[in-house]
């Protein structure tokens, strides 16, 4: 459990195993870089490279695999999406229609 985690322990908790991609760019995205400075950025605070392009279909499709991994390693992964090969994917779906749940399945 986190409860008895120290700030400094969930801070590393959060850096190390926790990502989040919020939907909303502007909550997101450093409007003053490019797409690819941003995502350097983001590499970066990760500990990790980043060589930015396109999501062609073999970059999707390693997106993905990756997700799927990281669910089998038991990792909880969330994502919104209408790619139907993602939601394929799924143990469980959540349906939303204006932003309320319309079905969970």
């Amino acid at each position: 459990m986190t409860g008895g985690l120290r700030h400094s322990g969930r801070r590393a908790l959060r850096r190390e195993r926790l990502g989040l991609v919020f939907q909303n760019p502007s909550e997101n995205l450093l409007d003053d870089l490019t797409v690819a400075d941003n995502l350097r950025a983001a590499a970066q605070s990760a500990r990790r490279t980043c060589v930015p392009g396109e999501l062609s279909t073999a970059s999707a499709d390693l997106v993905l695999e990756t997700l799927r991994r990281l669910a089998e390693r038991e990792f909880a992964v969330l994502v919104a999406s209408h790619d139907d090969r993602l939601i394929e994917l799924s143990t469980r779906v959540a349906w939303l229609r204006d932003g309320r749940v319309e079905g969970i399945g």
